[in-house]
């Protein structure tokens, strides 16, 4: 069963700073700086879809970078991450929403600055009922 109505803004800033406590890092605002360990929360390419007259699933992707270093150290830093985005959704939110953990891609790189950053991209979903 999904929460109540709460706007997309709140939802995207809830999961920002749920995901940011439980990685112990930081939660950047779109188009900012990233000082990793950081997360960026940003709508997905399905963000919003209805399930049915009465229920939306609300889907993000979440940056999670790391910082930069030697190959096998950013890959271990990467998966510990990867695990605590998992067991963080696995808790209630600031606003006492709980997040589905559905997928993560592939290791890829973000730019911040004139910086490459290790990272991956997490899918997260909340469904929402009106």
């Amino acid at each position: 069963m999904g929460v109540g109505v709460i706007a997309l803004k709140a939802a995207r800033r809830d999961l920002g700073a749920h995901l940011a406590a439980g990685l112990g890092g930081t939660n950047a605002l779109l188009g900012a700086q990233l000082n990793p360990p950081a997360v960026l929360v940003q709508s997905s390419g399905d963000y919003l879809v209805a399930q049915d007259y009465c229920s939306d699933l609300i889907t993000f992707d979440v940056t999670v970078a790391a910082p930069p270093g030697d190959l096998p150290a950013v890959a271990d830093a990467l998966d510990d991450m990867i695990d605590q985005v998992r067991a963080t959704c696995a808790t209630l939110s600031p606003l006492n929403l709980k997040y589905r953990f559905v997928s993560v891609g592939g290791y890829t790189t973000i730019a911040s600055g004139d910086t490459e950053l290790p990272a991956v991209v997490a899918t997260i979903g909340l469904e929402r009922n009106f």
